[in-house]
């Protein structure tokens, strides 16, 4: 395709995404420069630059990227969850809220993506209950470890240590960085953190 036409987006994209299926993100970028260059308007391309910013720890290029590609096609997309996540990540909770509610609104509340920062959301707020049926449903359609941690910590915090336990446990990580990273996602959650934590430290321990 680039042989007939060397500034066709698509071709560009397509050659971008070999670049990380090779893992070479370098080679992706070079990819996507050029095909934002033919084409400013390319959806496809701003969302993959939009995927590849979250992975790379970029929250701020990402939601600019995936706010490009959203501006640019006239349906529903999950884009609008990426999106969700990247301004969680740069602390607009409010954002990110409007995001998901769009979801709702087009029908795609039930996108794994838009249950976790759901969850998140509920988090957040303490709600506890809400954010168990959010993150729930987004790890029975994407099972994942950041979802598993998050859910650990959510029963924790409502009593329940065998199930935080069972979800600590599908972490690779080894035992102990598993529950240390799961003490870490409760700190903030939980204002009584510092008297409890001896007891949740034995939970996981037993």
């Amino acid at each position: 395709a680039l042989k007939i036409e060397p500034r066709s987006p698509d071709a560009l994209t397509a050659m971008a995404l070999l670049g990380l299926a090779r893992q070479n993100r370098t080679e992706a970028h070079t990819w996507l420069d050029r095909a934002l260059e033919a084409d400013p308007t390319y959806a496809d391309a701003w969302t993959l630059l939009g995927n590849m910013a979250l992975s790379e720890g970029d929250p701020a290029t990402a939601e600019r990227a995936l706010g490009k590609a959203i501006d640019a096609r006239k349906y529903p997309t999950p884009d609008r969850a990426q999106r969700a996540l990247a301004r969680l990540r740069l602390g607009n909770v409010a954002g990110a809220e409007e995001d998901v509610q769009a979801l709702r609104d087009m029908g795609l509340g039930e996108h794994p993506v838009a249950s976790r920062i759901a969850g998140i959301l509920a988090l957040e707020k303490r709600d506890l209950p809400a954010a168990t049926t959010a993150l729930e449903s987004s790890y029975a359609a994407n099972p994942n470890e950041e979802v598993a941690l998050l859910l650990a910590a959510t029963h924790l915090l409502l009593g329940h240590p065998d199930l935080a336990i069972s979800y600590q446990q599908k972490s690779s990580a080894p035992p102990a960085e598993a529950a240390r990273r799961l003490l870490e996602t409760i700190k903030p959650l939980d204002p009584g953190y510092a008297k409890t934590e001896p007891q949740l430290q034995a939970a996981l321990a037993a």
